[in-house]
């Protein structure tokens, strides 16, 4: 899993959702806490699970934003796991419900069927999580282009 440094992550257009990433020191994923409400505030970034209390998260946290290397049989255990996911979501949330690929990771180190190399980028993370994000995206993409990072065209 490539990590990135959560305040490379977030917009200043709304909340985001991240897995927050625990390793046991050598660089080993041992646990994701899934966040689904993080926010950017003038004092930092926190997160909250309630709406009500918050809690500061570090710029420097390790955070996935879901760029992971698997193999086939990882692919073999969401396949097993999907329809029961299904089926929870469906009663419960059936317009939200997600399958989130580090909770099915967290689960499988948990049951100690898997491990993780938790490789971290200190580059930023561009995405549009709000339309409000196009245009620093777009600005960001035309920057690395003209410094050589993509070829010209790429976009088109």
């Amino acid at each position: 899993m490539v990590g990135y440094e959560l305040g490379k992550t977030v917009t200043e257009h709304g909340s985001v959702a991240r897995g927050v990433c625990i390793t046991d020191g050598k660089g080993h994923l041992t646990g994701i806490d899934e966040r689904t409400r993080i926010e950017t505030y003038p004092g930092g970034i926190h997160y909250t699970e309630d709406g009500e209390s918050w809690v500061d998260l570090a710029p420097e946290t390790t955070v996935s934003m879901n760029f992971w290397g698997y193999t086939p049989s990882f692919l073999q255990e969401l396949e097993a796991r999907f329809p029961a996911f299904l089926d929870k979501a469906l009663a419960e949330n059936p317009i939200k419900g997600e399958f989130y690929l580090p909770l099915a990771v967290e689960q499988l180190i948990e049951e100690k069927k898997a491990t993780v190399k938790v490789l971290t980028s200190p580059d930023k993370w561009y995405g549009v999580t709000y339309a409000a994000d196009k245009p620093t995206v777009v600005a960001a993409l035309r920057r690395m282009t003209d410094e050589g990072k993509y070829p010209d065209g790429l976009w088109k």
